[in-house]
């Protein structure tokens, strides 16, 4: 479950932003929050993203 505050771990190589964006888009409507209502920090790491959700706004 993706809860704010929450750091969230994705391991690959992944080179560009677009497709981390990507990914968390997936991942977020997959956990049904809708994309545009969430505020994302992306932490780049050697081999891996660390995501760390910041906000979260519900109806």
């Amino acid at each position: 479950m993706i809860e704010e505050g929450k750091p969230l771990v994705i391991f690959g190589l992944i080179h560009m932003l677009k497709v981390a964006g990507q990914l968390v888009k997936t991942l977020i409507i997959n956990s049904g929050v809708r994309s545009g209502e969430l505020n994302v920090r992306i932490k780049r790491g050697h081999k891996f993203f660390i995501l760390t959700i910041i906000r979260i706004s519900k109806d």
